[in-house]
């Protein structure tokens, strides 16, 4: 489907950001078909601080490193390396989405993965007052809520919650735009999205099947 001009021109810089949130159809298809790229690296970079920043916290790397440390291999290392991650999952939803007749070329497939994230670019600003909350602990295997006021403990279970919301909703995006650059149904951009993650998992099981 083409766009005209006026609805190409319905879109620009400012409100692509503001607009993917409730008419991600319409502007995947803008970004697609204007080749709209400008944002990707950042938006990429931030992605994979925040994925460094989150497996920090569920790894309790707090137990081991200091706050500083985190934070900075998070900043250069995981943004460095997510960004790479994104490419590599990019080109594997075009290689296993050519099974189903998939459309899209890794470069506009990674454009999607990296707008249509945009909620979970967020995320960061939520981790960020936890940080500066919870300090070292957040990344600790033990909380001690006795140790924080309880509108801090408060705090941490509704950014929490959020984070969680932000999450569903960026894969909600990232389907819709999978959907436009494959030119898939909804159901067939869910098991093009699973496929990589099939393909990388089921071998590592069969494997510790065969040990076990």
């Amino acid at each position: 489907m083409e766009l005209d001009d006026n609805e190409v021109s319905n879109h620009n810089k400012a409100n692509v950001f503001r607009d993917i949130w409730f008419s991600p159809k319409q502007v995947f298809q803008y970004i697609l078909e204007s080749d709209y790229n400008d944002f990707v690296i950042p938006l990429l970079y931030i992605l994979g601080i925040l994925r460094s920043l989150n497996s920090a916290i569920e790894k309790n790397l707090g137990d081991k490193l200091s706050l500083p440390t985190i934070i900075f291999s998070s900043i250069f290392i995981g943004g460095i390396f997510g960004w790479l991650g994104f490419y590599i999952y990019a080109a594997m939803l075009r290689w296993t989405g050519k099974w189903l007749n998939g459309k899209g070329d890794t470069d506009s497939i990674l454009k999607v993965l990296a707008y249509g994230q945009m909620p979970s670019v967020l995320m960061l600003l939520l981790i960020i007052p936890q940080i500066l909350f919870f300090g070292e602990d957040l990344f600790r295997s033990e909380l001690d809520p006795a140790k924080y006021i309880t509108l801090s403990v408060y705090f941490l279970i509704i950014t929490g919650i959020l984070q969680a919301l932000l999450a569903i909703w960026s894969f909600i995006l990232v389907i819709i735009g999978l959907s436009e650059v494959q030119k898939f149904s909804i159901g067939k951009s869910i098991l093009n999205f699973l496929l990589p993650v099939i393909i990388i998992v089921a071998p590592v099981i069969i494997i510790l099947i065969l040990i076990v």
